[in-house]
């Protein structure tokens, strides 16, 4: 069994400030060569407290690609584990894009992110993609993004969602309910439940 020693006071480290998770994560897309190519969520208005960062690829082929580069180089390991050390959980997802975002000339404008989570019932992923496909109200005059994670996390199984510039432009109960309605009936058959999230977005 490894031995592991207990830090106790009046030891300095326990007072030592790590360096902000965003920070390390600003570190590592540079070395990774994601800047400038997506952006960056943070947990500032999200229960779960969640930080995420995200580039776009065109093809699974890319991926490939990119991955076996990353793996090569060191200081991206070694980046990765010092934000694992700061971080309850830590994890890579790849997502299908059903339908991507539409109406964003510029994405640095966008300060928060909104996304709907969708636990769907056992053979009903389809029924919920096209009913969502189908779903054309905008949010702050941008048609929302559907994607669909390679494997399902526990947040949902599939994510709808979008940039927005202000919080102003989040619609009240009453109003997304008269917006929405037709959507959420018809998935009330295919889905367990579903979550939002609202986070910071910040690009590099």
């Amino acid at each position: 069994m490894t031995q592991r020693n207990i830090i106790i006071e009046p030891d300095t480290i326990l007072r030592k400030k790590s360096d902000p998770l965003e920070k390390v994560d600003n570190e590592l897309r540079k070395l990774m060569e994601w800047t400038g190519h997506g952006g960056i969520t943070n947990g500032m208005l999200n229960p779960s407290g969640m930080v995420s960062h995200y580039r776009r690829f065109d093809s699974l082929s890319e991926i490939d690609n990119h991955l076996s580069s990353a793996q090569s180089n060191p200081k991206v390991g070694e980046k990765i584990t010092q934000m694992n050390k700061m971080c309850e959980r830590y994890a890579n997802m790849i997502f299908e894009v059903i339908r991507p975002v539409d109406g964003i000339s510029d994405l640095s404008e966008y300060k928060f992110m909104v996304q709907w989570w969708f636990k769907v019932k056992p053979g009903h992923l389809g029924n919920v993609v096209d009913i969502l496909s189908d779903f054309q109200v905008e949010i702050g005059g941008v048609k929302p993004f559907i994607q669909m994670p390679l494997s399902t996390p526990d947040l949902g199984d599939i994510t709808m969602g979008t940039p927005i510039k202000s919080l102003s432009v989040i619609r009240s109960f009453s109003e997304s309910r008269k917006a929405t309605s037709s959507m959420i009936d018809s998935l009330k058959e295919h889905i367990i439940g579903t979550k939002r999230m609202l986070s910071g977005h910040r690009t590099d």
